[in-house]
């Protein structure tokens, strides 16, 4: 369906649905196929070639459990391409500002801030009971705002009197 020029005597393996192109002076190409034409994703120089340290790419990179392993007829390299597992949720001691008003922090487990990308899909909700499964909990329809240090908070209004509740922080996929 198309051509491009540039790659010389490299190779290409499908990682997912992308094509990853070692190009025969040693730059990492990232594309993805599509029948309108060439588009490029990302690209990384994986290795330098001068005159006085030649070198050519002349075989397919490999991927593995996350890794690009590259090879040159210098050397080879290792990349890391794995996403970051994001910190687990973590909701804080709840805070009672008043006799009907109570607010709820949530956190990660390793401090970090949470984006407003991830603030999207956290929910939360309560239950008289912390023995049945959290997603079938109800939902609090109060919305989560960010704090500039990256945590999410929200203030509620509970019953005054003797019930007891326990909230969770559920993140969805």
């Amino acid at each position: 369906m198309w051509s491009t020029n540039g790659f010389g005597m490299g190779g290409l393996i499908l990682v997912g649905t992308n094509l990853l192109v070692l190009k025969e002076n040693g730059r990492l190409v990232l594309a993805q196929p599509s029948p309108a034409g060439y588009q490029e994703l990302a690209s990384y120089q994986a290795f330098q070639f001068s005159t006085n340290a030649p070198g050519k790419c002349w075989i397919s990179p490999a991927f593995s459990n996350g890794r690009i392993y590259v090879r040159s007829t210098r050397g080879g390299v290792c990349l890391d391409a794995s996403v970051a597992a994001m910190g687990s949720l973590k909701l804080l001691t709840p805070r009672l500002l008043n006799s009907t008003q109570l607010q709820l922090w949530v956190t990660t487990a390793d401090g970090s801030p949470i984006d407003s990308g991830r603030l999207a899909k956290i929910e939360l909700r309560e239950a008289g009971s912390p023995d049945l499964d959290p997603l079938t909990w109800p939902k609090l329809t109060n919305q989560l705002a960010l704090d500039p240090s990256g945590q999410a908070q929200t203030t509620i209004t509970i019953n005054s009197g003797p019930s007891r509740r326990f909230y969770r922080a559920v993140e969805l996929p």
